[in-house]
This record gives structure tokens, sequence and C-alpha cells, in this order.
């Protein structure tokens, strides 16, 4: 059963986000931005794999433009990167050593179960939510040194 790439599609589009669609066959993937308060911009990443049976959702390069791998604070980052997915448990925060790269996922093996709409809008809310509170985290840490503990979402910044 799981997802079919035309539902993800139309989804898409009802929200009038431009996307960049790629793949065939078993594998699909869609491409998109949004921009957040605070001048933040997401990359969103949603993957369907084995038919439609797995899905990912994914913030890939959260720290783009912010060199961790030469930063001094780079332990701190990446204890506060392991200490969200404790916390977070659906959302899972990730190190690529090979390249620095941190991302932000949620997976959802569906196998012969159907992707409602609501546990699809679900999953995007959360996944953008940790994203935001991991990257202003990280973030702080980056410029700071000093880690400012988990946040919550009175700590993000509002739309104006």
């Amino acid at each position: 059963m799981g997802v079919d790439p035309s539902e993800v599609r139309a989804y898409l589009e009802e929200h009038g986000w431009d996307f960049i669609e790629e793949g065939s066959g078993d594998q699909h993937r869609f491409l998109f931005s949004l921009e957040c308060a605070g001048g933040l911009t997401l990359t969103l990443e949603i993957s369907l794999t084995e038919e439609g049976q797995f899905v990912q959702l994914r913030v890939p390069d959260l720290l783009r433009g912010m060199n961790l791998e030469t930063s001094p604070y780079r332990r701190r980052v990446l204890a506060a990167a392991a200490e969200e997915t404790y916390r977070r448990r659906l959302a899972k925060v990730g190190y690529d050593p090979s390249d620095g790269e941190i991302d932000c996922c949620i997976d959802l093996p569906l196998e012969d179960l159907p992707l409602t709409r609501r546990q699809f809008e679900y999953a995007l809310h959360i996944l953008v939510l940790v994203a935001r509170l991991v990257h202003r985290r990280a973030s702080t840490i980056l410029q700071s040194g000093r880690d400012p503990g988990p946040l919550e979402v009175e700590d993000l910044a509002r739309p104006t």
C-alpha cells in the first residue's frame, strides 16, 4: 500500500510550494525550501522508497555555511545533537563524519499501511520544528561557544 508520489505532489502543490521531483520506479524524491521566521531557510527532502512503503522526511545540511569541522566547539555541537535526538525521539539528528553534515530526519516505515494526511502533516511539522530548534542551538554554540541547552518553541523567532 504505502504512499504514491502523486499524493505527495498534490500536497505540495496544494500548499503552493515550488518543488523539484526526481526519481522513477521504486525511488522518488521531492525537494523544496521553507522560509522560517528569523531569516532561516530550510531545505526539505521527502523520499519514497520500497514502492512507497518507506517514507523519509529530511532536512539535509542543517548547518549550511557554518564550518563545524574546524570549530573548537565541534564536540559541544555533536553532544547537543545527540541530546536532541535522545529528547525528541521521533526526529533524529544525524552527523556524517565524512563531510561534517548535520541533518535532521523522520523515518516512517509504512509496510502495508497507508499514510494518512494527518500523520504526514504531523511528521512534517515536527521535522521543521526540531530542525529549527537544533539549528538555533547549534548556531549559538558555534558563534559563542556556549550551549544554551535544550530549547523550546518559545525560544524560536516568531513571524513578524
